[in-house]
Order: structure tokens, then sequence, then C-alpha cells
């Protein structure tokens, strides 16, 4: 691959001259002074489950961390700026629960006047885990009037049980969806509970819908949304002769699934390749948009968007035939979904190879509301973000209105996993940042002029090297970086070229110092 790039010098000044913006989808130099923050509230195993955007552009993050030897679900604040918020919480900007012999946070919702759900499990003992569901004050202190110091466990059965979706009603009641059950034993389930935390006996039976569509065989819902009629639709997975089939699921405001959606209120959606699995759900209307991963085959994986129907079918007029595949590398997963103001779709996830401790990245991908990837976005409609060597996992997206911009959280490998949060620049020009956008998706730099410090859009990787010269081609820095900042502070005011050298080739970015 071929990466050399230039700007034509008059080209060039004429875009220094006007200030353009970076493009959609480059990480935002206002956050985190670079767009990306890696953050240990733990000791180790720190993972971001799900991101939410506040109305006073401040952040929310779920997740695990290990946390005095033990895991425990966490939230966390972030001001506007990407740092942590250290008046907030029960420890300077965080809030840990620890439940049980292990706790972890997989979802995360908050409702109209702010408050704040989790859910996921706790191990109550070394070889079973219930239902956990947390309920915190919009400061981050548990919500007494919720179970017992804002934290409700649900016991069910003698197996597993744990949920991985939520959302809330409009009356306040909380919606999780999850399995109960161990292997083949293991089936779908959607619970409701009352405002106080207790489980809501008039939904479904005894609280719960629990699934019958695949007796004897392995399913289990991953997220959940209610839908504008008050019906409730969760998406994941089946093993079904030995391969994973996507299904998703709908039950009316009772409980009871609704057999107008395939018969059985269980539908497989018609999806390309072997397996496919579902990982994210966002309702529109009385119908949702879904996202996961399908496997075309044995070497490639793509992450896809798919729309449902109120009837558990595709629209087919979305994408191809329903269904947005898309293909970057040989392993692609898209592991939540948002939602612009425009109607566009946002996707998270990872792309890069298979395997364990192999190169993978941070994803996002972002669609027309036609099922298209948006080409204004990005290098053709997704970016990636290499954050640390290894693996790098996005599991949770929202959108930060009105400015449009889109946070991730997830975490890095690292030496022993962290969590990472991540902005990237949305449609609003508002920003003030001028760019130059990526050259085919290698690296952009900003803010462009700079006065001090210069920002890449990306992680150096090992080998990577960069070098800074002026315009009549001279060396004048060996550029050292910290946090894809670059000190530029020493050079005379002028134009430059900041070259990045890789094994596959080099590329030249112009940039102008104040």
């Amino acid at each position: 691959m071929n990466l050399n790039s230039t700007l034509p010098l008059s080209l060039w000044a004429f875009v220094a001259a006007i200030g353009v913006n970076a493009q959609p989808g480059t990480l935002d130099p206002t956050f985190n002074g670079g767009g990306v923050e890696i953050l240990q509230p733990g000791a180790v195993h720190d993972v971001g489950h799900e991101v939410i955007a506040l109305p006073d552009s401040t952040t929310l993050v779920c997740g695990t961390a290990n946390v005095n030897g033990t895991n425990s679900a966490f939230v966390m604040h972030l001001m506007e700026d990407g740092q942590v918020d250290p008046g907030w919480g029960m420890n300077s900007g965080y809030t840990f629960l620890t439940v049980g012999l292990e706790a972890y946070a997989y979802d995360m919702a908050v409702d109209a006047s702010g408050n704040i759900y989790l859910c996921g499990l706790t191990y109550t003992t070394l070889d079973h885990s219930d239902v956990l569901v947390v309920k915190l004050l919009p400061d981050g202190s548990p919500d007494d009037a919720f179970g017992t110091n804002g934290i409700v466990v649900v016991p069910i059965g003698t197996g597993d049980a744990e949920a991985q979706g939520i959302a809330v009603q409009d009356d306040g009641k909380t919606i999780v969806a999850g399995h109960v059950g161990f292997g083949d034993a293991a089936d779908g389930m959607i619970m409701r509970l009352k405002t106080d935390g207790n489980v809501d006996g008039g939904f479904g039976a005894g609280g719960m819908a629990i699934t019958t569509a695949y007796p004897g065989i392995e399913d289990a819902f991953q997220a959940v949304d209610v839908l504008d009629d008050g019906s409730i639709m969760a998406a994941g997975d089946a093993v079904v002769d030995f391969l994973f089939r996507a299904i998703v699921a709908k039950v009316d405001g009772a409980g009871v699934f609704v057999t107008a959606f395939d018969g059985d209120g269980v539908a497989e959606p018609l999806l390309p390749g072997t397996e496919h699995r579902c990982w994210g759900i966002l309702g529109e209307g009385t119908g949702a948009y879904i996202c996961g991963q399908v496997d075309i085959d044995a070497t490639n994986r793509d992450l896809f968007v798919a729309k449902v129907k109120e009837d558990g079918t595709l629209v087919g007029d979305y994408g191809t035939s329903g269904v947005a595949a898309t293909d970057v590398n040989e392993n692609d997963i898209a592991y939540d979904i948002a939602q612009q103001a425009d109607g566009k779709i946002v996707v998270c996830g990872t792309t890069g190879s298979f395997g364990f401790l192999v190169p993978r990245d941070f994803i996002i991908a972002r669609y027309n509301p036609t099922g298209v990837l948006d080409d204004t976005f990005g290098s053709g409609g997704t970016t990636a973000t290499d954050i640390q060597p290894d693996f790098d996992d996005a599991n949770g997206v929202d959108i930060q209105e009105p400015s449009g911009k889109i946070l991730v959280t997830g975490f890095t490998a690292g030496s022993d996993n962290d969590l990472v949060v991540a902005r990237y620049l949305g449609d609003d020009a508002s920003t003030g940042v001028a760019a130059v956008p990526a050259l085919n998706g290698v690296m952009a730099v900003y803010p462009n002029p700079a006065a001090s410090v210069l920002y890449l859009d990306r992680t150096l990787r090992a080998g990577d090297r960069l070098s800074i010269t002026d315009a009549a081609g001279r060396s004048v820095l060996q550029p050292v970086v910290a946090q894809r900042a670059i000190d530029v502070s020493g050079l005379p005011t002028g134009m430059y070229w900041i070259s990045l050298i890789t094994n596959e080739g080099t590329a030249h970015v112009p940039f102008v110092k104040e």
C-alpha cells in the first residue's frame, strides 16, 4: 500500500487560511487533549461497557474494575473535557459497587430525572450468578428507595442468571434482559422491576418472560429496548445445530410474547453468512435496529446493522434486503448502536484479526437512514482507532447532542486491560478545530494552525516513526509523542510537514506553526 500523499503548498495555504474543520469521525482534540482517555479505576481488569452522553455535555461510563482484590461494578462521571469529575460519586468521580463475591455492570440507562440504572450480575457463590440491578441518584449516590441501598439482587432458580441489557419505562419501571440457566438449559429472559426495585409480579410469569422457542438449546438476550407503543424488544442469539443464530423477541406491556411477531414472539432475522450474533438493539417506533456480527465464512466476519419491522421481518429497502453488512478486516463486530438526531445510525465495535492477543482496533461506522455507509464520515463511512498494541474493543456508544460528537467506551489490552473512553467529532462545525482530513484513513493532525501542541488522530504502532521538516525539506524535529500530543512550541512560525513512516510506506501531512 502506498501511503505517500501531499497537498500543493498553494492549496494548503488556502486550506489553512479558511480554517477547515476536521472531518466527522476524527478524534476530538478537546477531549482529554487528544480524543482518547485511558483510565485505571481498579488494579486490573478495567473495562467500560456502556457510555451515556448527558444533556450538560458531561459523560457517564459504567463497567467493571478490580477494587481491593474484588471485581466490582462501577459508574464514573467525566466532565466535558474528558477529565474525571472529582466531586461526583462516592470515590472522587467514581461509585464502586462491590456486591457478593464479584459484580459486573454490563449496561446502563438514565431516566428523565437523571437517575442512573445499571444491570449485570453478581456471583453469590463461586459457581452461581444472580441478576444485579442498581439505581443511583444523579450525583452518583445510591437511591435508598430502590432495593437495599440502591441494590437489587434477583436469584432465579438454581442455575446462573444475568442481565445484559437495561431500559427504563416512562413510568419508572425497569426492564432488564439476559438469560437464566447455564449451557443448553439457558433461556432468554426479560424481567421488569417496580419503582422500588421489587420484581413486578404482574409482568409475564412472576415478573419474567422466558423464552420457550428453543427447548434444550442455549439462547440468551444481550440487549433490550422499550418501543413507542409500550411493547419491549430484546435481541441476542441461540445456538442451533452448533451454530449461532441471531434472535429478536417481542413482548407486550404485560410481558406476554407477541404472537404476531413471527408466530411465537421470537424471530430469527434473515441475515447473510453461516453464523450470526446480535449484540445491540435500538427501538424505533414499533420496530428496531439491531447490530452484531455475521460470519460470511470461516475467515471473514462482518459487522452489520439490520432494521426489524413490528412483525419480526426485516425492512426490505434498508441496506441490502434489510441488512447493512460492512467488511473492513477479517474480523469485524458491532457491539452497540446509537442514532443521531438526523436519523443516521452509528455503531461501535472492533476490527482486526481472529484470535487472542492479536491486533484489533476500535471501529465506528456510520450509516445513512437508508442503510448505506455515510461516506462523509471517517474513511468511506468507518473510522478505526488503534489505542494500544494487541486488542482494543469498543463496547458502548452514544451521541452527544446537539454537537453530534460520538462517545465510545471499551477497553484496551495494555498489560492487564485498561478502560478507554474516546470522543469523535460529529457534523457540527462549531468546534472551531481546523484540521487536514485523514489521508486514506492513515493520519490527520490538529489543530491547524498549531500554537504549541499538535495532535495525531491515531496511536503509533510499534515500528512507526514521525519526523517534522520545514518547507525546504530540512529535518527540524524528531517529535516525542505523549498520548498523541506533540510539543511544537519550539518551532519558529511557518509551514512544516509531519511525516509518518510505517512498514507500509510514508504519509506526509502539512501544518502551520503559529
